[in-house]
């Protein structure tokens, strides 16, 4: 059966109870696998970690710092809002011109489309420039506008249920 390891057991990295106890984070592996001991300050301060550790009950000494914390919540999920709300703002102009380049790019391929079947254009020499335009609005159209669109949507559909949220845990 392995034991747990005293910085596991204090909720910390090696690193991390190295830096508390003021030691190297070999030190603290090398005490761990009980290869070598720590000096004496440190010893006395994990002494007095340990037992801070195993009195402290969350219900009691803690919830002073909460208190605080709870206020800078409240006010950090204030700024998260305003800027969920600048983010919708900016993706819905964004939206808005993705869509409006989309119809512009959905209008040329139906005029181009319409240019194509007139009897006339068949016989004008500009059929092949009417080709090219209509390979180039549709290949933009298909890459590009149309893309665009459905990433936008999502971005504002992703922003709206982030909203929800952070306005459930104002409210909590």
């Amino acid at each position: 059966m392995e034991t747990q390891s005293v910085s596991t057991s204090l909720g910390l990295t090696q690193k991390e109870l190295a830096i508390l106890l003021r030691v190297t984070r070999t030190q603290i592996s090398m005490f761990e696998l009980g290869k070598r001991s720590l000096p004496l300050h440190a010893m006395q301060l994990l002494g007095e970690l340990l037992t801070l550790s195993k009195s402290s009950g969350t219900a009691t000494k803690d919830k002073p710092i909460l208190k605080g914390q709870s206020s800078q919540r409240q006010e950090q999920i204030k700024v998260l809002l305003k800027e969920n709300e600048f983010q919708l703002y900016i993706v819905a102009k964004k939206l808005a011109a993705a869509e409006r380049k989309t119809a512009t790019q959905l209008k040329l391929i139906r005029f181009t489309d319409y240019l194509e079947q007139r009897p006339t254009a068949k016989a004008n020499a500009d059929v092949t420039n009417m080709q090219f335009i209509t390979h180039k609005s549709a290949k933009a159209f298909h890459t590009d506008a149309a893309e665009t669109v459905i990433k936008y949507q999502l971005r504002q559909e992703l922003l709206e249920v982030e909203k929800k949220y952070l306005e459930s845990l104002q409210k909590a």
